[in-house]
């Protein structure tokens, strides 16, 4: 795997870190070795980049040492152009290069992990977080990591209001004009609504909910489909929007079990909405069920404690009441059935081993190898359950 790693752009990397370290950094670095190997928990689903951790081996002043990278790589996949043509690996870039580090600066601790290079068409250089002891958390988190989340993405969110203050200009260069993507609807129309249909007769729910997600399909194959600004909030925050397991990293105590505080990676996905995108993208696609059902609303008092103990400490005149956020909640319907779809989409995409659905055909060995799987039904029957519960469907 070395030969994904440019040397010369490890060079760099390596000499920025040393300099940040040394401050007054007279001699040279000199590479002595290195070693590639897959960043252990990294999230292949999306296939956006190749993530590698690099150790190197160097001398530095007549001294041996050692150091860990993140280098993440895109590769021309067959999403590239697509992810390109969104703007999402030049999000991520602006967010390293701009935008964390006036973030960062607002807080006692950094929110990410430290960026040394950014360079040939978004390839990243970050610092590997596996050094201080931070990992992934499991791929649905259990209550006590979920009041780690949601108090991190409260002052990630905080922070970035502060910033919208502090310099707006910086955040145009991450506002995506579309909140939908573009291709949802016929993603959503075309792959997901028929098995979703499939599954919802088999589990015998009501032909009125699968009426009703019909025609909140259809919506959102219009919302999808426009080309204005699909939402506009009366508060507005940096959303993360891509707040999956592999996304999180965690320190623990010294037992390794309990989670003590956490930091975000992969900034691609992040746009300009409302706080309650990431409260609905976190309880979709990281959450247990269980937890989500039965603790949400404690889970949503944390988090807007949280957020508006930020908001107080960063010296920001303003408070985000509840009525609010319900008030998003209630906007961002569509948004709760897109994340609900996408969550789907990447889950079947797992269990049938293929880069994508699109020439899938749900025949009856398809769908029973999808419904065979338990955890990807639980998951499906647990949003259908709770949109249930709110009259969604």
């Amino acid at each position: 795997m070395n030969s994904l790693v440019k040397q010369e752009h490890l060079c760099t990397a390596l000499k920025i870190a040393t300099q940040r370290n040394e401050h007054n950094m007279e001699d040279d670095v000199t590479i002595l070795d290195y070693n590639v190997s897959p960043k252990l928990g990294a999230d292949n689903t999306s296939n956006s980049a190749d993530v590698v951790t690099v150790q190197v081996n160097y001398e530095y002043q007549n001294v041996r040492k050692q150091r860990s990278f993140i280098f993440k790589i895109p590769f021309n996949h067959p999403h590239y152009e697509m992810f390109r043509s969104r703007g999402m690996y030049e999000t991520e870039t602006n967010m390293y290069k701009t935008v964390l580090p006036k973030l960062n600066s607002f807080l006692p601790e950094p929110i990410s992990p430290e960026c040394y290079l950014l360079a040939d068409q978004d390839t990243l250089v970050v610092e590997d977080l596996a050094v201080s002891g931070y990992r992934n958390g499991a791929a649905r988190l259990d209550f006590q990591h979920c009041v780690i989340l949601f108090k991190t993405v409260a002052k990630f969110q905080a922070a970035s209001y502060k910033l919208s203050l502090e310099d707006p200009n910086l955040l145009n260069k991450i506002s995506r004009k579309q909140f939908y993507h573009s291709n949802a609807g016929t993603v959503m129309s075309d792959k997901m609504f028929p098995l979703c249909e499939v599954i919802m007769r088999k589990e015998f729910v009501s032909a009125n909910s699968i009426k009703k997600l019909e025609a909140l399909k259809d919506k959102l194959v219009a919302k999808s489909s426009s080309d204005t600004d699909n939402q506009k909030f009366d508060l507005n925050v940096i959303s993360h929007c891509g707040l999956k397991s592999p996304n999180v990293m965690f320190l623990y105590d010294q037992s390794g079990q309990h989670p003590i505080s956490a930091k975000l990676i992969d900034f691609q996905t992040c746009r300009w909405s409302s706080p309650v995108c990431d409260v609905i993208g976190v309880c979709g696609m990281t959450v247990q069920f269980s937890v989500f059902e039965n603790k949400f609303s404690q889970l949503k008092k944390i988090y807007l404690e949280s957020f508006n103990q930020w908001l107080t400490l960063l010296e920001c005149d303003k408070k985000y009441e509840e009525d609010e956020f319900d008030a998003d909640m209630e906007n961002l319907v569509l948004f709760r059935i897109y994340v609900f779809f996408c969550q789907g989409y990447l889950g079947v995409q797992q269990i049938l081993n293929v880069p994508n659905l699109t020439s899938v055909d749900w025949n009856d060995e398809t769908v029973t190898k999808v419904t065979a799987d338990a955890e990807f039904m639980q998951l499906f029957l647990g949003w259908v359950k709770y949109f249930q519960k709110i009259e969604l469907l």
